[in-house]
């Protein structure tokens, strides 16, 4: 009877400890992915490679065009029926030399407007002057 007492002890502390070990787990893989996407939002630093690019991570629930605005003070936009496009950055505008500043997600080039493409946070976005 001892033994059968002894046994159920064993097995109740053994579940407990195990509830203790997987909170424990969860909070630490909660509070880490917490810390990155705090970190990859705060980080939204600009790096111009020179004139011709610009690269920055994306900060979740802002288009392209709003980050890159509030990143660069000297971004000319322009409306069309398409919707707004950036005409020019850092004194370049597009269509000199048939070049153009055309956005990139995750290194392809976007399929919509930077007006109309809504981060998830953490892509990175680049800038390009080209043809």
């Amino acid at each position: 009877m001892k033994n059968i007492l002894l046994k159920k002890i064993i097995i109740i502390l053994a579940i407990v400890a195990l509830a203790v070990l997987a909170t424990a787990g969860w909070l630490a893989i909660s509070n880490n992915t917490d810390l990155e996407v705090q970190t990859q939002t705060e980080q939204a630093e600009v790096e111009q490679n020179d004139e011709t690019q610009i690269t920055y991570a994306a900060t979740a629930g802002k288009t392209a065009l709003e980050q890159l605005l509030e990143l660069n003070d000297t971004v000319v936009t322009q409306e069309s029926s398409y919707g707004t496009y950036v005409d020019s950055i850092n004194g370049l505008k597009g269509g000199e030399n048939g070049a153009y500043w055309i956005f990139f997600v995750n290194g392809e080039m976007a399929s919509v407007g930077a007006d109309a493409y809504i981060a998830e946070g953490g892509e990175l976005i680049e800038w390009k002057y080209q043809e």
